[in-house]
């Protein structure tokens, strides 16, 4: 019935838990579930499947990803050096977006991102992460979207420098501008909705509570910069640099998840490789946290990984 209830931890319920020594290695907390499907609608309505070969293969390369985490020391560490929070228990899912109509057995075609309890964490707090007490490098996958539609499309990433970099009249555009308007193109219909899209988004990041200076600052460059160069323009542009994959924007939310499946396969991918050797991984949607001495392993594997 998508019911819930929140509990809340009173001050004096804490003292409790404290004077009889209850911690947190005595909550035995396990979700079990791998591979989960949620309705478009609503995130917090997942629904039950019929498995398929897919779900079952997935599921078993999940288990072992959860099971090597778990067999992991993973820490975040405070600005002192100190434990300020560990990482255990873990069951690493896949999220899934069922659609109202999908492909027949197309029931994992759509989104698929992994999303595990260090995605909440700012970039300057990752760099604190500790795996198995050393210390952990972040790696992002370049223009992750973009290249992602051109390794499914073409086979290979886009070869002909960086996809976001984009001149106007002989003036590169600011890349956040480029980066925010190809990833809502994504799931838009129209250049109108791509342009509210990013504008809701500048300013939603600006007015968190904890909003960077650089949140700001791009949301004050996207103001400046639209009242320049509108942004039907912008798009035209950036779509006539990318004619291979044009054809796969603006066609609307599912193919936006589409896309999204794509790129989270990718990752995957890279992230059973590691698994094989017994390298722990992190990941944060495109990018990957390992222990600094597996950096140079975890570029190659990147590079080289694909859906092809």
């Amino acid at each position: 019935d998508n019911k819930q209830t929140t509990i809340s931890a009173t001050t004096k319920l804490i003292d409790w838990f404290k004077a009889n020594h209850w911690h947190e290695d005595d909550i035995d907390i396990f979700d079990g579930q791998y591979v989960k499907l949620r309705l478009n609608e609503d995130k917090r309505s997942f629904i039950d499947y019929e498995d398929t070969e897919y779900s079952l293969w997935l599921s078993k390369e999940l288990e072992q990803y959860s099971n090597l985490l778990n067999s992991s020391d993973i820490h975040l560490m405070d600005k002192d050096g100190n434990i300020e929070k560990e990482y255990k228990n873990h069951c690493i899912s896949r999220n899934f977006i069922k659609h109202k109509s999908h492909p027949t057995n197309g029931e994992f075609l759509f989104g698929g991102r992994m999303a595990p309890p260090w995605v909440n964490l700012s970039k300057e707090q990752r760099k604190r992460i500790v795996i198995n007490g050393k210390a952990t490098v972040e790696i992002d996958r370049p223009a992750s979207h973009v290249n992602a539609m051109y390794e499914v499309i073409t086979g290979q990433p886009y070869l002909d420098g960086y996809p976001y970099d984009l001149s106007i009249n002989g003036s590169l555009v600011p890349k956040h501008i480029v980066k925010n308007l190809s990833s809502f193109m994504q799931g838009a219909k129209s250049v109108a909705g791509t342009a509210i899209s990013v504008g809701n988004h500048y300013k939603r990041e600006s007015n968190k509570h904890d909003a960077s200076e650089q949140d700001k600052l791009n949301y004050e460059e996207w103001h400046r910069y639209k009242k320049r160069v509108n942004s039907s323009t912008l798009i035209k542009e950036f779509l006539k640099k990318h004619m291979a994959v044009k054809d796969s924007y603006l066609r609307g939310k599912q193919y936006g998840d589409m896309i999204q499946c794509w790129e989270a396969d990718i990752v995957f991918e890279v992230v059973i490789e590691l698994v094989k050797r017994d390298i722990p991984v992190l990941t944060v949607y495109d990018s990957f946290i390992v222990q600094k001495r597996h950096e140079e392993l975890l570029k190659k594997l990147r590079k080289k990984t694909s859906l092809n």
